[in-house]
């Protein structure tokens, strides 16, 4: 194999293959390992003055349980809650169907539904854990992130249409000014590459707000400042590395 693309095919390619049309099983790899991993990587980054981990809820005594969005974090008087998907595009993609382009847009869309809703409708309403007074929070200052394994690169306008049709049908009246400025699509990579270069999150969320697509901008330079991950480079990687170099 092309050297570079060890790596690649060791971890994210060999799960899209073994998880491939086993919806079940991919879920439990997101649920097992993807969240957990989402909060450790927040947790090492330094970035965050509050991190709370997915907790479950009672609706006014209710004995139904809920579950909040899988992370809920919080930077001065920003909150930032994510949800994680472990989401790769269809192979069915590669061969440009029609048909695998329009169901990852509903399972990209509901995702941003789900996280819009928490939002709106369940966030401060239903549940919050937070020390900071919630008072101060408002719609200008909270937004929501779903990540994903792999960012398909699909318009988010697509992505933002179809979540608005999947909330109307249950009668959800939609505010499509504050879903596309306040809940994004990041893939773990980017998130990766935020934190560990220690990137402000915040600054670019608000600039994200102003950028016709809806996209990050991402165009910083990857100088990464995180030791842990510096250390595990240096001991782990460098050596992978030359092993593979001696097999090309």
């Amino acid at each position: 194999p092309t050297p570079h693309l060890l790596f690649q095919s060791v971890t994210t390619s060999m799960l899209s293959r073994l998880t491939d049309k086993n919806n079940a099983l991919r879920e439990k790899i997101g649920k097992i390992v993807f969240e957990d991993y989402l909060e450790m990587l927040s947790r090492k980054s330094g970035i965050y003055d509050e991190i709370i981990p997915e907790q479950v809820y009672n609706v006014d005594g209710s004995k139904v349980q809920n579950r909040t969005l899988d992370l809920l974090t919080r930077i001065n008087d920003t909150i930032i809650l994510f949800d994680s998907k472990s989401f790769t595009p269809k192979s069915a993609l590669r061969l440009f169907s029609e048909d695998a382009y329009s169901k990852d847009i509903e399972r990209l869309a509901e995702a941003v539904a789900q996280v819009y809703t928490h939002l709106t409708v369940k966030f401060v309403k239903q549940y919050y854990y937070f020390t900071y007074d919630v008072n101060n929070v408002s719609d200008n200052n909270v937004y929501g992130i779903v990540i994903v394994q792999e960012d398909p690169h699909f318009f988010m306008e697509r992505i933002y249409d179809e979540a608005k049709e999947q909330l109307e049908k249950d009668g959800v009246i939609v505010n499509m000014e504050f879903m596309k400025k306040h809940v994004g699509l990041l893939s773990i990579y980017d998130y990766e590459r935020i934190v560990l270069c220690k990137n402000d999150i915040v600054d670019l969320l608000c600039k994200r707000e102003h950028n016709q697509y809806y996209n990050f901008d991402l165009n910083f330079e990857d100088v990464i400042k995180d030791e842990s991950y510096l250390e595990f480079r240096d001991k782990f990687v460098k050596e992978a590395m030359g092993i593979a170099m001696t097999l090309a």
